[in-house]
């Protein structure tokens, strides 16, 4: 996603050795957030989000959808503040246009 556009920037700054044990601990989380969601799917056999929430909770999956349309929206947000720094760093490299700060 867009976090690797921000990776090589974070490992220069945070130094290779907690670039590393942080890559590695986020992979570890994410590792153990889809094992579980995978666990949860097949005890109840379920296939989506919402048959599995259904099926483990017993509560109307609305929370689920907004759970996801929220962090979708925040996601566009990350995209578009990463798409408006690297538009000034594009034009001033590519045909010497500074933008504005």
């Amino acid at each position: 996603g867009a976090g690797i556009l921000a990776l090589p920037y974070a490992l220069q700054e945070g130094g290779a050795g907690i670039g590393v044990f942080s890559l590695v601990l986020t992979g570890a989380f994410s590792l153990g957030g889809f094992l579980s969601i995978g666990y949860v799917c097949s005890v109840t056999g379920a296939s989506t989000y919402r048959e599995a929430w259904a099926r483990s909770v017993g509560t109307a999956p609305v929370l689920v959808n907004v759970a996801i349309g929220f962090e979708c929206a925040i996601c566009c947000v990350g995209y578009v503040i990463l798409i408006l720094d690297y538009i000034g760093v594009g034009l001033q490299g590519l045909v010497g246009i500074r933008a504005s700060p």
